[in-house]
């Protein structure tokens, strides 16, 4: 498994040892990545992050469209 490697800005940053990049503790790595494949895998949830990355786009596309007109282009 490739991870971040350690470096001493991380310590200074207070984000050394967190999250599942950062951590170099197997153990809890492990337990961080199994809660989020738990959490983010499941059918409701890639249900749901479709449609709200569809009604995303719908938004963004409109902001374009409007600094479109606002350009006069």
């Amino acid at each position: 498994m490739r991870r971040i490697p350690y470096f001493s800005g991380l310590d200074e940053l207070d984000v050394a040892g967190k999250g599942i990049a950062l951590n170099h503790n197997v153990n809890v790595w492990k337990f961080n990545r199994h809660f989020i494949s738990r959490a983010l895998l499941t059918p409701s949830f890639s249900k749901y992050s479709v449609i709200w990355t569809q009604n995303l786009v719908e938004e963004m596309m409109d902001y374009w469209k409007d600094g479109e007109d606002d350009d006069g282009n």
